[in-house]
């Protein structure tokens, strides 16, 4: 059965405030943030900026905190059918950035009159118009990222000697840097490290048939920092050493 059991646009709240449910709810749970707020993500708790949005399925633990003198929000507890999320996939417990947080908490605010009213129709439909929206937006937000990742696997493709590391890369496209593994690993099916270790032996297979170049020298362009190191992966990587290598 759809319902509405509790909607409220605007919950203040003091600096000391704690939400946090180990075993989730019954039912739904949006919240969404009017000032900065700690959300649990994955088991660790994070600071997000005003004007994100959190749906909690059923059953999913929840947990977020003020992190400034006070703390507002809405939030909406409910139940719809199952395919309407089949329709209107959201991501559960991930914090998404409403790029039409004012369309949004207006909303919300509609929701909840139309909840208090005993508008039952109205108000589901205007939950359900809601949730559209974060799903238009996690879907911009989402070709965003994957607009960003894309360039910077391209980057790393024409510069792997280059002293790449995961936190360096994260914030090159702004992003978490547990975020930005989730999503680099997802979209490539491997992990950033693993990339630039496999761009770099690429190039190193190269330079070995191609140049006439001391192993230390192509290490170096590499972006090793000593042929011992070089040497142990290239074997490891490749099967034979980089001489070996060299000389086939």
């Amino acid at each position: 059965m759809e319902k509405i059991f509790f909607a409220d646009n605007h919950a203040e709240h003091n600096a000391d405030f704690v939400f946090h449910q180990p075993h989730g709810h019954d039912c739904w749970l949006l919240i969404l943030t009017k000032t900065p707020a700690m959300i649990q993500v994955n088991g660790q708790l994070k600071r997000y900026n005003k004007n994100h949005a959190v749906l909690f399925r059923p059953g999913q633990p929840i947990k977020y905190t003020a992190c400034a003198e006070s703390y507002i929000n809405g939030w909406i507890r409910f139940n719809l059918n199952p395919s309407f999320f089949d329709l209107c996939p959201i991501e559960y417990g991930m914090p998404l950035h409403m790029a039409d947080y004012i369309q949004c908490h207006q909303l919300t605010q509609l929701i909840a009159h139309e909840h208090a009213g005993g508008n039952s129709a109205s108000s589901i439909y205007l939950l359900k118009a809601l949730l559209m929206i974060l799903n238009t937006n996690q879907t911009h937000e989402k070709r965003t990222v994957e607009d960003k990742l894309f360039n910077l696997r391209q980057e790393i493709e024409c510069n792997p000697g280059f002293p790449w590391t995961a936190t360096y890369m994260s914030s090159l496209v702004n992003l978490s840097e547990g975020y930005f593994h989730r999503m680099y690993k997802k979209m490539f099916g491997s992990s950033c490290i693993d990339d630039v270790i496999e761009m770099r032996l690429a190039l190193a297979r190269s330079l070995l048939t191609t140049r006439q170049m001391k192993i230390n020298e192509i290490a170096s362009q590499c972006g090793y920092k000593n042929g011992e190191h070089f040497c142990r992966q290239f074997r490891s990587r490749v099967g034979v050493s980089p001489q070996q290598y060299q000389g086939l």
